[in-house]
């Protein structure tokens, strides 16, 4: 009788017994999440009346109504996301007033009316996100006198009412991305003085109306990123943020802006973060910030800019992060970063050549990144007055040469990146005064042989990478660096190890020694490295695995052997914490069932690219790929619920699939290139959670001749499969898809027009022609 919280979630209900609830009068918690119900008894809850909290998240519900949906009157909480709700009768919800939180996102509602949320007096959040709305009536959101955060993302909205916000005066959050939103009223959010968060990304506009936001009290975060702001400068002229001193983060990014006036941003006094990235931007004017002192962070990341002139930043004493990658700069004027605290710098992907004691004179630099640029060499005197920085990236320049005085100063320096050069070999004093450093990343050069002996005062290097070279053999083995946690040297040319090789370094968690030309693992080069999680060995020659080579690593979650050579999984391989095995790619043509016990966390299992004729189901995979193998049988290891999300078995054998059906968690699905015989579509529902549907070229699909009941599904391949037409109760019960293939079919130019007709996000249409 004193039970508070009762948790069913993830289990197979479809209903709840009468009564089942009669005996806990002061339940107060209850969690149904993840089941199959399709209603709730009208007099379930009628003993529960301190019913506080009642989650529904991804069930089979359809309806809400006084018939088939009894909802407790006390309620506070009440979660009904991820159902199959398509409507929302006026007054469904005018009995709850103590309810503070309302979850109604990814359902498959087409229309908010006027009243459907009448009576709601109390509710604080309201989540109708990720939906199919097209139209909210302009009285739908009246008398949510105390909403705070409302999120209508994710739908198809193309217009927002006059005085659909009106009296929404608590409203902090409003969230709107990922709709159709052309054009938004000046007045839309007069009034609402408490407004702190504008979401708009992702919509049509092609502006911003004056004197959108000049009621707020509060410092505002708007985001109107990924519009089409292409005349940013006559939104300017017409004074949109002249009044808007309390904006504090304007995002921009991923607009058609070319152009920037001196006065473009004069009016916010308060701004820290500008967000101008992704956009066509060629130079910025020398005074721009001048009137945003208050300004922390700048992002100018994939414009055109190709110099930066003298004073850019000038007066910008809080500035401390600067983000310039993806332009065409060459040049850095002397003085270009005068005035400024930037301590953080991302040039990433330019066009610079060379790095002079003067390029980031006046800065004291904690972070460099000159990632993608032109530099050849590193000099003695390239970093000559940046002894503070910590963390500085090379990589995918075209170093040849490094001084070996180049980096003497920095010792401080904890992250080194010069992957992807032109280094033949590196001097043994170049890393002499690193003496902080935790990170060295050699990857892709040219090196032959590496001196282990001039990483010896790195006391604590904890990640090395050398992938990538053509070192064939190393003489020593790695003393002194007994704080390395990370070691990988894939892509080399290494036959064998000497015995002692890894000895020292017992705090190593993660080892990849894929892409080498390893015959076998000598279980010796294993033995004090016990604390391994990770150790991938894709890609050698290893034909066979020795006894007790991983048994003895205890910590061991991921284990790869993919693309060798190995006919045998031994049998009694036991590795106790593993979570992940990958043998793709070999020569298997049988795997022991005995083995799983052996592995009782397994979660993810690779084994396409074999011989395998039997697929194993265990009750603890999430994925299975067994794709490319001679499998004709799918095998069960146990009756109930299983937690596989991802399953690959195309290009197989297989003849009947409905053994499948009762794998509910199904999230993505591949079953192409089988000979099914009458797979029907009409079962589809049985998946509620498949968002991902491969079964093109499977030979006999049955078409629903009758209603279907909707899918989750949003990309479906039908691809070669003989279909003559898609009817209409199955593209009505896919309308989430937003990617579908039909090639290789015989669909003529009726099923065109309802496909255009029934699937209104489609994105993506890939089909013959009719």
């Amino acid at each position: 009788e004193s039970l508070e919280i009762v948790d069913f979630s993830n289990n197979l209900l479809t209903e709840l017994p009468p009564g089942v609830f009669a005996d806990v009068n002061q339940l107060r918690d209850l969690d149904i999440s993840h089941n199959n119900l399709l209603y709730l008894e009208r007099n379930i809850f009628e003993n529960c009346p301190e019913l506080r909290r009642l989650e529904l998240y991804g069930n089979a519900i359809a309806e809400i109504n006084r018939e088939h949906f009894w909802i407790p009157r006390e309620l506070d909480y009440l979660s009904i996301g991820d159902n199959q709700i398509e409507r929302l009768q006026s007054g469904t919800f005018r009995l709850l007033r103590n309810l503070t939180a309302l979850g109604l996102r990814e359902n498959f509602l087409r229309e908010l009316g006027h009243d459907v949320f009448q009576g709601l007096v109390s509710v604080e959040q309201l989540d109708v996100s990720d939906n199919l709305i097209g139209r909210v009536s302009p009285g739908t959101f009246q008398g949510l006198s105390n909403l705070k955060v409302l999120m209508l993302s994710g739908n198809f909205i193309n217009t927002l009412p006059i005085g659909l916000f009106n009296n929404l005066k608590q409203l902090s959050e409003l969230h709107l991305q990922g709709n159709e939103i052309k054009h938004i009223n000046e007045n839309m959010f007069h009034g609402m003085v408490n407004l702190r968060i504008v979401n708009l990304n992702g919509n049509c506009l092609l502006d911003i109306p004056p004197n959108l936001l000049i009621s707020q009290d509060t410092s505002i975060d708007l985001d109107v990123s990924q519009n089409k702001l292409n005349n940013l400068i006559d939104v300017v002229r017409s004074n949109t943020f002249r009044k808007a001193t309390n904006i504090s983060t304007i995002m921009l990014y991923g607009n058609k802006i070319t152009e920037l006036e001196d006065d473009s941003f004069d009016g916010l006094l308060n701004l820290s973060e500008l967000y101008l990235d992704y956009n066509q931007l060629n130079e910025i004017p020398i005074t721009l910030f001048k009137a945003n002192p208050k300004l922390v962070h700048i992002t100018l990341s994939h414009n055109y800019l190709s110099t930066l002139r003298s004073n850019s930043f000038a007066g910008l004493f809080q500035l401390n992060s600067v983000e310039l990658s993806f332009n065409k700069i060459e040049y850095i004027e002397e003085g270009a970063f005068y005035g400024s605290a930037i301590t953080f710098l991302n040039l990433e992907n330019n066009f610079m050549q060379e790095i002079t004691q003067d390029t980031f004179k006046g800065l004291k630099l904690v972070y460099l990144n000159l990632a993608g640029n032109n530099i050849r060499q590193i000099n003695e005197i390239s970093f000559q007055n940046q002894e503070l920085i910590e963390g500085l990236n090379m990589k995918d320049n075209i170093i040849i040469d490094i001084h070996e005085n180049s980096f003497n100063n920095l010792l401080r320096l904890r992250e080194l990146d010069l992957t992807n050069n032109s280094l033949y070999e590196i001097s043994s004093k170049a890393f002499d005064k690193l003496v902080s450093l935790e990170s060295l990343k050699l990857s892709q050069n040219r090196l032959t042989t590496l001196d282990v002996a001039s990483l010896a005062r790195m006391s604590v290097l904890s990640h090395l990478e050398i992938d990538q070279n053509q070192i064939d053999k190393f003489d020593h083995f790695l003393f002194s660096l007994k704080s390395l946690i990370k070691l990988s040297i894939t892509n080399n040319k290494v036959q064998k190890f000497p015995l002692m090789f890894f000895d020292e370094c017992t705090k190593l968690q993660s080892l990849d020694l894929s892409h080498n030309r390893l015959l076998v693992v000598d279980p010796r080069w294993l033995r004090h490295i016990t604390e391994l999680t990770f150790i991938a060995l894709t890609g050698n020659r290893i034909s066979h695995i020795l006894p007790d080579t991983f048994n003895q690593l205890p910590a061991l979650e991921i284990l790869s052997l993919g693309s060798n050579s190995i006919r045998h999984i031994p049998e009694d391989m036991k590795i106790l914490s593993l979570k992940h095995l990958n043998v793709s790619w070999n020569q298997l043509d049988w795997i022991e069932s005995s083995i799983f016990p052996n592995l009782p966390n397994l979660q993810e299992l690779d084994i396409m690219g074999n011989f395998l004729t039997d697929c194993f189901i265990t009750d603890h995979l999430r994925l299975l790929i067994a794709s490319n193998n001679r499998i004709s049988r799918v095998v069960f290891d146990a009756s109930g619920m299983f937690p596989l999300k991802t399953l690959y078995l195309n290009n197989n054998k297989l003849r009947n699939v409905d053994a499948l059906f009762s794998l509910s968690k199904l999230e993505s699905l591949d079953l192409s290139s089988n000979q099914l015989q009458n797979f029907d579509l009409h079962q589809l529902y049985k998946w509620k959670h498949l968002t991902s549907l491969n079964i093109s070229s499977i030979g006999n699909i049955r078409m629903p001749v009758e209603e279907m009941k909707p899918t989750s599904l949003v990309g479906i391949d039908l691809s070669n499969n003989h279909i003559n037409d898609l009817s209409v109760d199955f593209l009505q019960a896919i309308p989430r898809v937003n990617e579908l293939h039909t090639v290789g079919n015989r669909i003529g130019r009726a099923t065109l027009q309802n496909i255009k007709k029934y699937l209104h996000h489609l994105i993506h249409l890939e089909m013959d022609e009719p």
